[in-house]
């Protein structure tokens, strides 16, 4: 279908194009979605500027421009391919199914929507569908008539049924062949290999998962400067601990119905948010990106760094209630939910913003996720994000990546606001009753057992924990590094543990 664009939707496009790739991506999202708005009725600008919101990650964007596009345009399976993707993306699992079968019905035998329909049945543990969707793949598309790229496509996701109810004798030299392919792009063998990482788990075999994991890695490393990242803490916690801090006024609106679920990455905020979320009046936001597109207000970062507001002098009581009221619009926007309710927001990554939240979200509420340093770290190391952590491809820049992430909490906690309960995830999976209760007295709920059993919720999750939220509390990820000892010697370092 022809794509037809005005020609100042067409400038924008372009515009925002080329600051995508100068790397500039926050000011190429801002000019898209104002594009986008501009022009609400035109489907050629959702299509170009929903795609684009998809392709960088923005999916709340991505999800809006794109259902505005299949009002539009009804019949249009591409549409209903791209906005099922960005429901996929954001955990909305119905809708996403849907949607794929819709765009099926319109198209059928399309092979990247019959692949995706896969891999969300597989997400979601509906392992005879998802099956039943991999043997129709493979009727309509035999060996001879993949491509390369769509080998690798099917493969990842018949891993994702290993060893459930796939044999990884099976698929196993598959992955390998294909892992080792230097004509395939390193981020796809990075997944590949990330794959064959957890069926040497699986079987117990910690030497070759390590070894996978870290090749897995390596292939795909993205730059990373510890240096530069710890003199931008240092900054930041001047920043926001000076006196001149201190006059940075509240938000009049006020932000008690909102809890803060942070932490490093991979320390147990994913659980936390499905235990609250089975509480009558909590509705769970997922991890949103609000907080971070405020800081990104204030002070634009350079290229895809994480913005880190110093430059606090214009945040005066105007600007607070100003960001503040774009901050209520946004979550509104993206987590429906009743006058009353509390919303959880379980970025991790928000614990860099915290007096920012104080100030814009005043009353608001912050559980903070603490695990062991090295558990933590290794479980980052063994993970393949959907999105880039650059700090996570190489074990000494986890550690010293830990350790600012420990001087900035320490900071926080010696300011008066926001509110800061501090969980070990060590307690919280070996004794989770009182655990559990501590946090819902926190956020002012009654208690229900029900938090316990938050593994039999229908809620879908959309993160790297989202297989951990699925099974009971597990205990066999505490003092899970003592398994990979022999080869964690950068990681210490980079923790200050040896010299």
């Amino acid at each position: 279908m022809e794509i037809e664009l005005s020609p100042a939707a067409h400038q924008s496009y372009t515009q925002a194009v080329r600051l995508m790739q100068s790397r500039r991506v926050l000011e190429a999202l801002k000019i898209a979605v104002q594009a986008a708005d501009a022009e609400p009725n035109s489907a050629g600008a959702q299509q170009v500027f929903g795609a684009l919101c998809l392709r960088a990650g923005r999916m709340p964007d991505a999800v809006r421009l794109l259902r505005r596009l299949v009002k539009l345009q009804h019949a249009n399976a591409e549409a209903r391919f791209y906005l099922a993707m960005a429901l996929h993306r954001t955990g909305q699992h119905d809708e996403a199914l849907q949607q794929y079968e819709r765009s099926l019905a319109l198209k059928p035998g399309q092979f990247d929507a019959m692949a995706a329909r896969a891999e969300l049945l597989a997400d979601l543990n509906r392992d005879e569908e998802a099956q039943t969707q991999i043997e129709d793949l493979a009727k309509a598309f035999p060996p001879d008539r993949l491509s390369l790229a769509q080998r690798v496509t099917l493969a990842l996701i018949r891993s994702a049924l290993c060893p459930r109810c796939i044999d990884p004798a099976d698929i196993e030299p598959e992955l390998e062949q294909l892992a080792h392919d230097r004509t395939i792009p390193p981020a796809k063998r990075s997944v590949l290999l990330w794959r064959l990482g957890r069926i040497a788990e699986s079987r117990g075999d910690d030497d070759l998962a390590f070894a996978r994991h870290a090749e897995s890695k390596a292939v795909a490393a993205p730059p990373w400067d510890a240096d530069a990242h710890s003199h931008r803490v240092d900054a930041l916690i001047a920043a926001w601990t000076s006196p001149e801090a201190e006059a940075i006024p509240e938000s009049t609106l006020s932000g008690s119905n909102f809890v803060y679920i942070v932490g490093m990455l991979r320390s147990g905020t994913t659980l936390v948010e499905q235990m609250l979320a089975q509480l009558s009046g909590v509705v769970p936001g997922g991890e949103q990106s609000v907080i971070r597109q405020a800081a990104a207000e204030i002070q634009p970062p350079r290229g895809i760094e994480m913005p880190m507001p110093t430059e606090l002098t214009s945040l005066t009581a105007e600007r607070i209630n100003a960001l503040s009221k774009t901050a209520h619009a946004r979550y509104a926007e993206r987590v429906p939910a009743r006058a009353g309710s509390l919303i959880t927001d379980k970025q991790p990554q928000n614990y860099f913003y915290l007096p920012l939240i104080a100030r814009l979200m005043p009353g608001a509420r912050v559980i903070h996720l603490q695990r062991n340093a090295q558990d933590c770290c290794i479980s980052n190391f063994f993970t393949s994000f959907a999105r880039p952590h650059p700090e996570t491809h190489d074990l000494y820049n986890l550690g010293r990546f830990f350790r600012d992430y420990e001087r900035l909490m320490r900071a926080w906690q010696s300011l008066p606001k926001p509110e800061i309960l501090s969980i070990n995830y060590e307690d919280l999976v070996q004794r989770p009753e009182p655990t559990a209760r501590q946090i819902v007295e926190f956020i002012g709920k009654e208690w229900d057992p029900g938090v316990l059993e938050f593994h039999i919720s229908s809620r879908t999750v959309r993160t790297a924990s989202r297989e951990q939220v699925r099974q009971r509390l597990y205990t066999s990820a505490v003092n899970r590094h003592e398994r990979y000892s022999a080869h964690l010697g950068e990681l210490r370092r980079g923790l200050g543990l040896t010299d």
